[in-house]
């Protein structure tokens, strides 16, 4: 009866996770916030930095903290992309959304989605092949996820798009691949759920009181720890820095957030990223609104 019930839950959640979920908006709730971002770009060799450009994308993140009767439900977004007119014809972007449900300070159930365009270089000549390899189309890497009761279903899929879609239009493109996900869909796959999701996770890691924190999350079907440090600086905000490794292997790449201090969840004011070896970018804050 064990395994039949077990089987059970993980065929209704496997089913959950491919009913693609309304928009969500942040409208609703004082706590609604919106910060915009320029992205600039630094290039490096052998850590000395060679070229750098302002203005070269930009960037977002959405917060929305609600009641939801018993429960907390904090619904997180970012994307970010690059103009290609400003980029050397680079065209890259990324999106994440996420919703978190809270019962009795502890995570419930939580849901993401995100994609972003497959670049594998990992180098500078790698960079300068790709990009000069840039055709009509672009693959994207998706991934869909879906936690409850500890466990997490998740599943991804590569889809091609025309290079036409840049971060300008990623939201045209969102539904696209919204469009196109459970048709290219591999099969699901099951971990545990950890602490939830990644921007979950970060936002705890900010507003925890500690200098040093430490959690696992979930994501695309692996388990990852989220280490991060932080202190104040002499303006008033803090400064996060940390990395992100995956369960048994070697940390990645490091990122550096500032934030004010608040009674609620916050959002960053830059946000400084290890992308590559050779490519270091910084989201600076360029307005805050009420989400929309």
């Amino acid at each position: 009866m064990r395994a039949l019930s077990r089987r059970t839950w993980l065929a209704s959640l496997v089913a959950a996770l491919f009913i693609r979920p309304e928009r969500l908006d942040s409208s609703s709730g004082p706590t609604a916030q919106r910060r915009r971002y320029r992205a600039d770009a630094v290039i490096t060799f052998l850590g000395i930095p060679i070229y750098s450009r302002q203005d070269v994308g930009g960037g977002y993140a959405v917060l929305e903290e609600a009641r939801v009767d018993d429960a907390r439900r904090l619904s997180l977004e970012f994307a970010g992309g690059s103009r290609p007119e400003r980029a050397r014809g680079l065209n890259r972007l990324g999106f994440i959304r996420e919703t978190v449900l809270e019962r009795g300070g502890a995570l419930a159930e939580a849901r993401y989605f995100g994609f972003m365009t497959s670049s594998p270089e990992e180098d500078l000549d790698e960079a300068r092949k790709a990009l000069a390899a840039q055709n009509g189309s672009l693959f994207y890497s998706a991934v869909d996820g879906l936690a409850a009761k500890g466990r997490m279903i998740s599943a991804k899929a590569r889809l091609l798009f025309p290079a036409s879609y840049s971060f300008t239009r990623h939201r045209e493109l969102l539904g696209e691949v919204q469009k196109a996900f459970p048709q290219s869909r591999q099969a699901p796959v099951e971990t545990e759920a950890g602490a939830g999701t990644f921007l979950y996770a970060l936002s705890r890691a900010m507003a925890d009181h500690s200098p040093r924190f430490v959690c696992d999350y979930a994501w695309n079907g692996k388990i990852y720890q989220l280490k991060t440090e932080k202190h104040r600086e002499a303006d008033g905000r803090w400064r996060l820095k940390g990395r992100v490794a995956e369960r048994g292997r070697k940390a990645g790449p490091g990122f550096r957030l500032w934030y004010q201090d608040a009674p609620g969840p916050v959002l960053p004011t830059r946000i400084e990223l290890d992308a590559r070896s050779f490519l270091k970018l910084s989201f600076v804050e360029v307005g805050q609104e009420a989400a929309a």
